[in-house]
């Protein structure tokens, strides 16, 4: 066959190679069908190999090989493990951080392995989760740079509590970022460990690591530089278009020859670990989780400055994690947070004397949360503050602008009240999340200038009733109460929205009334509930 695998054996060599490799990967099959069956396609799989291999022009190229998948047809592989990722429409607009700034001085090469930030080699098995692999590889290594521990996470968790993808049928890195923000962390692989099945959710049972949590992301330009100078920050979590090549993969750089040109396409989440150049080739270290039998031990090679999108890196989705802010930074790391902060949050200021006055807030800000973070408590649990869109904000101007007192007394005592807190509530849960039950509505804005707080509260009851009731959630207009109550951006309160939407018979959808942010003419009698 030649030690490369560029020539098709003889049919007695090949079935000596077929028994060989069933003792190697632990095959048995069912009956002499279906041992057939498979060997037709392990041959086919071979003969794809060793015609590959032949067309090898570098030695630097890569080889194809015989992995645990080679009596696997690229149909079921693909069925099994590379689901088309939608990716987010609005990732264009999404935060972006611009880690190829000028001031970027990368190494000529990097292997976060040697650093002892990486993790083992895991494998996904017969579950499509491999953006949840990329998304724990990426938190394991940011927390390891941050503390000096690399721990391993659970995927496990994310499979069973993300609500927003999909399990074993695919879903999105950014989606498990926020969920693993808003939970404050990650179990332990030892105490929450993967069964390559998505199972009940036991958050609520199972404690966070430690250190496990992170507080923002962000979204790598789509460039080699940007990307670059994300992975020399840290290993990065990337998304891919993964041809049949993947399939076989063995060693060397693979360069994509049979990827679409400049498609959008994903379907497999991975995650860079480093990057290297040899003989004038530069590539990216890629770490895969399907097991130490694929590729070189579970990582591969795949060739970078390219200068175009061919075979998914740079990625039509990449991600940074941002580490807790509880040190303040040096004055130039500071100045380089206003600038990335800024360009995240869109802020363009109307002169330099305004943008000086808003560093200092921010500075003044900064202070404040890297105080309150450092602050506290050992517990995992504990809150952490970080750069949101309010840092350029003082603390004046955001109460002036999004907080105003409610004047409780206002409000009749003798309303009747639903007791909802009596002594024969005694089934209650020990936890509860009613956006597991497709009972609430995706995060809206009430957005600047705009004190509607109480509209959105009272929506978002109406919402998750109904949604509950009748097994279908729609997002409802918040702009209606808006026009037709008095209380307006001025404040106001949830019993009167309740009181109108008692008398009006209802609400309009959020698509038919949409939000402005400012009081207008009230349309209701115009848009129908």
């Amino acid at each position: 066959m030649g030690p490369n695998l560029d020539k098709l054996p003889t049919q007695d060599k090949t079935i000596e190679i077929f028994q060989l490799w069933m003792k190697e990967h632990g095959r048995v099959y069912k009956d002499l069908d279906e041992m057939a069956k498979k060997f037709d396609i392990f041959i086919s799989n071979l003969k794809y190999i060793t015609e590959t291999n032949a067309k090898r022009k570098s030695s630097n190229g890569f080889l194809l090989g015989l992995t645990n998948f080679t009596d696997w047809s690229s149909e079921e592989f693909q069925e099994r493990y590379l689901h088309n990722i939608d990716m987010p429409t609005d990732i264009d607009t999404m935060k972006v951080n611009d880690v190829h700034l000028s001031s970027c001085s990368a190494p000529s090469s990097l292997d976060w392995r040697s650093k002892g930030v990486v993790s083992d080699i895991k494998d996904q098995k017969n579950c499509g989760s491999c953006w949840a692999f990329s998304a724990v590889g990426a938190i394991e290594g940011i927390n390891a740079i941050t503390t000096g521990k690399l721990i391993n996470l659970s995927e496990q968790e994310l499979l069973d509590c993300d609500p927003i993808s999909g399990g074993c049928n695919s879903g999105w890195v950014n989606k498990a970022f926020d969920w693993v923000i808003r939970n404050k962390g990650v179990a332990l692989d030892n105490d929450y460990p993967y069964t390559a099945e998505k199972g009940v959710c036991k958050a609520s049972q199972i404690p966070n690591s430690a250190i496990s949590s992170i507080n923002t992301y962000h979204h790598v330009e789509q460039s080699d530089q940007g990307l670059l100078c994300a992975v020399a920050k840290q290993p990065v979590s990337v998304c891919l278009y993964a041809p049949q090549d993947f399939h076989h993969y063995s060693s060397g750089i693979y360069d994509g020859p049979n990827c679409p040109v400049n498609s959008k396409d994903t379907n497999h989440c991975v995650l860079i670990v480093g990057y290297d150049s040899v003989d004038g080739q530069d590539y990216w270290i890629v770490k895969n989780q399907w097991g130490t039998s694929w590729g070189m031990e579970g990582y591969m090679h795949i060739k970078r400055n390219t200068n175009k999108n061919t075979y998914g890196i740079p990625t039509k989705y990449s991600s940074i994690l941002g580490p807790k802010l509880d040190k303040l930074p040096t004055q130039n790391k500071t100045i380089e947070l206003f600038q990335i902060w800024m360009k995240d949050h869109g802020r363009v200021y109307k002169d330099l004397e305004e943008k000086a006055k808003k560093f200092d807030i921010f500075v003044s800000n900064l202070k404040y949360i890297t105080e309150s973070n450092g602050n506290r408590k050992s517990s995992p649990h504990g809150f952490l503050l970080g750069l949101t869109n309010f840092a350029d904000w003082s603390p004046q101007e955001f109460k002036e602008r999004m907080l105003h007192k409610l004047d409780m007394s206002m409000i009749n005592d003798t309303m009747k009240l639903n007791d909802i807190a009596s002594s024969s509530c005694n089934a209650a849960p020990s936890s509860l999340d009613w956006r597991l039950k497709g009972a609430v509505t995706n995060v809206k804005d009430q957005t600047n200038d705009c004190s509607s707080c109480w509209i959105f509260t009272a929506v978002g009851a109406i919402e998750g009733i109904n949604a509950i009731k009748t097994g279908k959630l729609i997002s409802l207009s918040a702009q209606e109460l808006l026009d037709c109550n008095p209380a307006a951006c001025n404040t106001g309160f949830v019993n009167n929205a309740f009181n109108w939407v008692i008398r009006n018979g209802g609400l309009a959808s959020d698509y038919d009334y949409a939000y402005t942010a400012k009081k207008g003419f009230c349309r209701a009698s115009q848009v129908l509930n």
